[in-house]
């Protein structure tokens, strides 16, 4: 290091005086420097370093003006590239790219469509299940007139093949509606979703999307003799109500 040629420059707010030395020898210090075209000094002052990149500017654009706009065997049009868009489709782009792939590569891509676009059938069914439909209404309605003329919510029917709400949820769709009586069918959904949500039927949406290994029964649910016993034994009781048949010590059934 050259002490004779080294320059030294300390900027502060308010001005000071320091000294450097390098095997006692003093570096000079200096009071502003120019450096790439820009000045800058020890009070830093904005200024005069803004004024002087201004002029490095002009100075930039004026080289450019001779060198690029005014030269005459310089041309300013630009030749189409390969990949524009307005001259390429995505789909050539394909077409150019799976000609040049092997049978494997290809066979690996087909094959991650095809789990990409499950996994979204798949995400789309759970998300509607956990949306409130009018079905929902319709077994929150059924829950709430059971118990107005059961006086409980145990062995109550269900409204279609599959199960919509659980014993739990029956508890507090009731205590919903008891603690405010004036509340409608919307208020309580939209309570009951912001309090547990709606459940996911994961097996459903997986038999839907066509996952393996969620396969629909085979066999009904209620084989043709029982539900022909069933009624007939409604039709021998229908003169009975709902509370007499939920208190077997009051009614017994034969």
């Amino acid at each position: 290091m050259s002490t004779e040629r080294t320059k030294c420059m300390a900027i502060t707010k308010d001005l000071l005086r320091c000294k450097l030395v390098v095997e006692d020898r003093p570096i000079e210090q200096i009071s502003q420097f120019k450096y790439l075209g820009i000045e800058l000094s020890r009070d830093h002052n904005l200024p005069k370093e803004l004024k002087s990149f201004i002029n490095k500017l002009e100075v930039m654009v004026g080289c450019l003006r001779k060198v690029a706009w005014t030269n005459r065997n310089m041309r300013t049009e630009e030749s189409p590239k390969a990949s524009s868009k307005k001259h390429l489709s995505k789909r050539a782009m394909w077409s150019a790219r799976r000609g040049k792939m092997k049978k494997t590569e290809k066979k690996t891509v087909a094959q991650s469509c095809k789990e990409n676009g499950r996994r979204m059938d798949t995400k789309n069914i759970v998300k509607r299940t956990r949306e409130i439909t009018s079905r929902d209404f319709q077994n929150m309605q059924y829950a709430l007139k059971w118990f107005d003329d059961t006086g409980s919510h145990d062995n109550r029917q269900r409204i279609g093949r599959k199960r919509v709400t659980t014993t739990r949820g029956d508890r507090r769709l009731i205590r919903e509606s008891l603690r405010n009586r004036k509340k409608t069918l919307f208020d309580l959904a939209a309570d009951l979703t912001e309090q547990i949500g709606r459940p996911t039927f994961a097996r459903t949406a997986k038999r839907s999307a066509g996952v393996k290994g969620c396969k629909t029964p085979e066999k009904p649910l209620l084989s043709d003799k029982y539900t022909i016993a069933c009624y007939k034994l409604a039709r021998k009781h229908q003169h009975l109500s709902g509370r007499t048949l939920c208190c077997p010590t009051s009614q017994t059934l034969k």
